[in-house]
């Protein structure tokens, strides 16, 4: 990723925050060979290097069964049980680290809906007692239940175990028993919880276990996962009001801000782009995004925001009036979209 630069409507941010979260595919490449130089090696800069971090939080609006009031997908509890809580405690052994963490309405919305009682579909596979699976539900977790790293999975042998047994059965839904059934269930969502939480108790404990799971078992890691879901946005306020973070904003519904303003502001960067004959042209609602994103800031943050992440990095000229009459000082995008 090229290394984020600073846009700033009224003035530039601090050093306490800018580098994008993502997720990065690996991709093998040709590295050329070196040859060894005889050329001195540089001193090191008498002046620090000023590094902002930006950590970006985003997860979309999952599609959520009005019915079940279940969401199709747990990535919002997931990454709150992996990331988000566990990347603010870190900072706890680094006071004179300081961070900046852009968090999306999205994502506070449905953190708030959680713990609120919504669940996921993955949430009520696992709640449901193992010897009342149907064989639909039993399908489900055999499909689904095994949705992490490989590299995780091999930490715990139980896990590895019951991957491969699926893997090389020709009728896997039969010949699993309930014991691995209930021993999935909870694997499945103990993988993909940080192993800061997993040294811990409640969780501890069940980790030495490794297998032979009951349903009080299944109980005290979900609900170990709705404790960390409870406590992400108050752990990242608290670390705001110390002083070491920054937390930032993303406008409302992640839209793409310029495109909102003008589709055809897509050809300042790509020139050549094919675009509908009639131009979509909508500055209010691009307003009414910033401003509706600001509002839920301050409401859950008690203060309102310095920075803004546009959605995507998207960012034009056109768009900073707009960020700056909202009160926000500062937004980042990568250099490779000013170039």
């Amino acid at each position: 990723m090229a290394q984020p630069t600073a846009v700033s409507p009224t003035e530039s941010p601090s050093t306490e925050g800018v580098q994008e979260e993502s997720s990065v595919e690996a991709t093998a490449v040709s590295i050329p060979t070196t040859e060894a130089t005889t050329e001195p090696i540089p001193e090191p800069m008498e002046d620090p290097i000023h590094l902002a971090i930006i950590w970006h939080q985003h997860q979309p609006i999952y599609f959520k069964d009005p019915e079940t009031n279940s969401y199709v997908r747990p990535w919002v509890r997931m990454h709150a049980v992996k990331d988000y809580v566990d990347m603010v405690t870190i900072l706890e052994d680094y006071p004179d680290v300081h961070v900046t963490f852009n968090v999306t309405p999205s994502l506070i919305q449905q953190l708030d809906d959680f713990a609120a009682g919504a669940k996921d579909d993955y949430w009520l596979h696992t709640e449901t007692p193992a010897d009342q699976l149907s064989d639909e539900q039993k399908q489900f977790i055999l499909d689904r239940f095994f949705d992490t790293n490989r590299k995780i999975v091999t930490r715990f042998p139980r896990y590895a175990e019951l991957l491969d047994k699926r893997d090389n059965s020709a009728d896997a839904l039969n010949e699993y028993t309930i014991e691995d059934y209930r021993d999935l269930q909870l694997l499945f969502n103990l993988a993909w919880t940080d192993p800061d939480f997993l040294a811990q108790e409640p969780l501890a404990a069940l980790v030495a276990k490794g297998s032979n799971f009951d349903e009080a078992d299944k109980a005290i890691v979900l609900g170990e996962h709705l404790r960390l879901i409870e406590a992400t946005v108050p752990i990242l306020k608290a670390a705001q009001d110390a002083g070491q973070i920054e937390v930032t904003m993303t406008p409302y519904a992640h839209p793409i801000l310029p495109l909102l303003v003008n589709t055809d502001l897509a050809r300042v960067a790509l020139p050549d782009i094919e675009l509908p004959a009639q131009r979509f042209v909508y500055g209010q609602d691009a307003v009414a995004q910033v401003e509706r994103g600001v509002q839920l800031y301050t409401e859950k943050f008690g203060q309102p925001p310095r920075g803004m992440w546009p959605a995507e990095g998207s960012v034009a000229q056109e768009i900073v009036t707009m960020v700056a009459q909202n009160g926000l000082e500062w937004m980042a995008t990568d250099e490779g979209v000013l170039a």
